[in-house]
């Protein structure tokens, strides 16, 4: 019984970057397999081409965008000054 015990010292735990090195390897391995397989796998329509006169939804919808944009980071900049406001409390 007091062999088993003997192999929970602190020279068998693994440092937070030794048990986060095989994680990241692996995510990366993973990330690089979808990029190739989405390059592979992806076609594109030659509907917005630019500089021709098909950019019609671009034009359209791209102001949208930009201003949804703005108040996510508007929105994520107010919420994180309250959330160091409050801490401070």
């Amino acid at each position: 019984m007091e062999a088993l015990d003997g192999m929970h010292h602190s020279s068998h735990k693994r440092t937070l970057a030794q048990r986060i090195e095989p994680f990241f390897y692996m995510t990366l391995l993973l990330e690089i397999v979808f990029i190739i397989l989405f390059s592979l796998f992806t076609t594109y329509g030659t509907d917005n081409v630019p500089g021709t006169d098909n950019q019609t939804d671009v034009n359209r919808y791209w102001p949208f965008y930009t201003d949804v944009t703005v108040m996510v980071f508007i929105g994520f900049g107010f919420l994180m000054t309250v959330f160091t406001d409050i801490a401070f409390r």
